[in-house]
């Protein structure tokens, strides 16, 4: 029987599965768009997002106003094309690129295509398992170790919900006058509310990208990219000549522009990018979404602001829900629900968005893929993604009192059924289901060793530990590969990256010596059903390495 896409989703959107994943709308009817009415293209009195100077500037200009920042651009290609434009726009062909190791696919795509020499800042452990924030202690000797790099990115919030210190990283960063390019594309949500850290870009940051379609009321693809600083930027000279100083740092200004201030970024060779990287043919209904959730927050910040009426407000209400939810699951004995207090700086943590729920039912005796698909398949609860140990489940503003009280419902089930003894959940549920972790493709290991594997490393600290690097990223993909099965890969170099999707992260980077430790946390992966990605090989058998006579830098 065919199986067409629109008609499955929209069996899916009548179904009683509960969204605590993205898109941040979740599902909820906002308006009465229709689609069909609204897609149209460049036409008379609706602008054109690579010129805008009617309508989509005005949208634009109420976006940057609203979020507080000297300019923000329209991205329907997802922060991926910020990303993109960013870093490309502030490096030279062959610069030094500092980056933190736990950063999105996108960081390392924009290095490619700068032929980026790229150096690492790796996030600090954490004592629930996740990566924590990345240390400005750590960004500044690098910075003293490597005083040509020409820009640093970092991300912040992660997936996971975890804040650096960007104030603090900022003023480091500016001080060695280079720009600061923040990947929020998980904090879009920031700044609206007191419970809630301010955006990345208030303290400090150069550049900064934010999904609205993960944490706001907006449709899948659409995100802004922030500028600050850029009316103040004049590392342009007047001829427009940007100055290649590749070997010697930072690209700057000509000389016969000497004299004049240089700012950290040039504005104009990013929006450059920007019209490079994004498609020709821009959404109208992603576009018209984008500024239907700034008027959405508009009219609910009105009502936030003022005491009287906070509680009535979204984000007044989603802070109730949250810490109402949290305060209940405090009584738990089996299940573990990561603390929402961030200003209480667990150990490497030196911030927290609690809007990103962690739960760990490790103690019932499930692994993240298991309480993931229990969630699932008895509760009818779709959350975001499974790690090794514990899962994710995304809330925003749009969720419902109803679907707290329904995940609160299945965790307290959950660990009272193991309290009791039970262990129905873990038992004959998860067998009567085929909720297991083995059985996934031809791994060389057996279940119960993987599963040991598992049980043991599958935390992303082990999983993103420093690897060796052999090779720059441009040199590794453009090089000569051949095809080997990836049990065979021990001690070789990558020719192409390795990651879990979600988040995106990659475990190895082409450049990066493949390792034996490496490969069997590969395999233990796929014995718990996440999603390994990025080869060629879609099945995830073989992978791309550098032949042998590639292997000099």
């Amino acid at each position: 029987m065919k199986r067409y896409l629109d008609q499955a989703l929209e069996t899916y959107g009548q179904s009683d599965i509960y969204p605590f994943h993205m898109p941040g709308h979740k599902r909820q009817r906002m308006g009465e768009f229709r689609p069909e009415e609204i897609d149209i293209t460049e036409i008379d009195g609706f602008d054109n997002l690579h010129h805008a100077d009617g309508i989509l500037k005005e949208g634009q200009d109420r976006l940057a106003s609203l979020f507080g920042v000297e300019e923000s651009f329209y991205l329907v290609n997802g922060s991926t094309a910020g990303i993109l434009a960013a870093v490309c726009g502030c490096m030279a062909k062959g610069g030094r690129l500092l980056i933190g190791r736990n950063c999105h696919k996108s960081v390392y795509h924009a290095a490619y295509l700068t032929e980026a020499r790229v150096e690492y800042i790796y996030p600090e452990p954490t004592d629930f398992g996740i990566q924590g924030s990345i240390a400005p202690a750590q960004v500044e000797q690098k910075l003293e170790e490597f005083p040509d790099i020409q820009a640093v990115v970092i991300t912040s919030p992660t997936y996971d919900g975890i804040i650096s210190d960007i104030e603090t990283i900022a003023r480091m960063v500016h001080r060695h006058g280079i720009p600061l390019i923040v990947d929020a594309a998980h904090g879009a949500h920031f700044g609206f509310s007191e419970a809630f850290p301010q955006k990345a870009i208030a303290l400090g940051a150069d550049l900064s990208v934010e999904s609205l379609h993960k944490t706001l009321p907006c449709y899948t693809q659409t995100a802004v990219l922030h500028m600050q600083g850029a009316a103040e930027s004049s590392c342009m000279n007047l001829s427009g000549r940007w100055k290649d100083r590749s070997d010697q740092g930072s690209p700057s200004i000509d000389s016969e522009a000497a004299g004049m201030e240089c700012y950290r970024f040039d504005p104009e060779r990013v929006k450059r990018y920007l019209g490079i990287i994004q498609t020709s043919s821009p959404s109208y209904v992603l576009m018209a979404g984008i500024d239907r959730c700034v008027r959405m927050l508009e009219e609910d910040l009105r009502k936030y602001r003022r005491p009287e009426q906070r509680q009535e407000s979204r984000f007044g209400m989603f802070e109730n829900r949250l810490r109402q939810f949290y305060e209940r699951c405090k009584g738990f004995r089996f299940v573990e629900v990561f603390s929402y207090a961030y200003e209480q700086h667990p150990t490497g943590i030196f911030g927290r968005d609690f809007s990103k729920i962690l739960i760990s039912a490790a103690m019932a005796g499930m692994n993240g893929r298991q309480l993931y698909d229990l969630l699932l398949k008895k509760y009818h609860l779709q959350l975001e993604m499974f790690s090794g140990h514990y899962v994710t489940a995304i809330a925003t503003i749009m969720d419902t009192e109803e679907g707290f009280c329904r995940l609160y419902d299945a965790l307290r089930e959950i660990d009272e059924r193991k309290a009791s003894g039970k262990g129905c959940t873990t038992g004959e549920f998860l067998n009567r289901n085929r909720i297991s972790p083995g059985g996934i493709g031809r791994t060389g290991l057996s279940d119960e060793k993987g599963t040991a594997i598992a049980a043991e490393k599958l935390t992303p600290v082990n999983l993103y530990r420093p690897k060796k690097k052999s090779l720059e990223i441009t040199q590794a993909v453009d090089a000569k590969k051949c095809v080997l099965p990836l049990s065979e890969a021990a001690n070789r170099i990558s020719g192409e990256f390795i990651y879990l999707y979600p988040p995106g992260i990659p475990i190895i980077v082409p450049g990066e010596v493949i390792t034996k430790d490496t490969l069997d946390m590969l395999t233990a992966c796929r014995l718990r059903g996440m999603q390994v990605q990025g080869m060629a090989d879609l099945s995830s058998e073989t992978v791309q390495v550098v032949l042998e006579a590639n292997h000099a830098m």
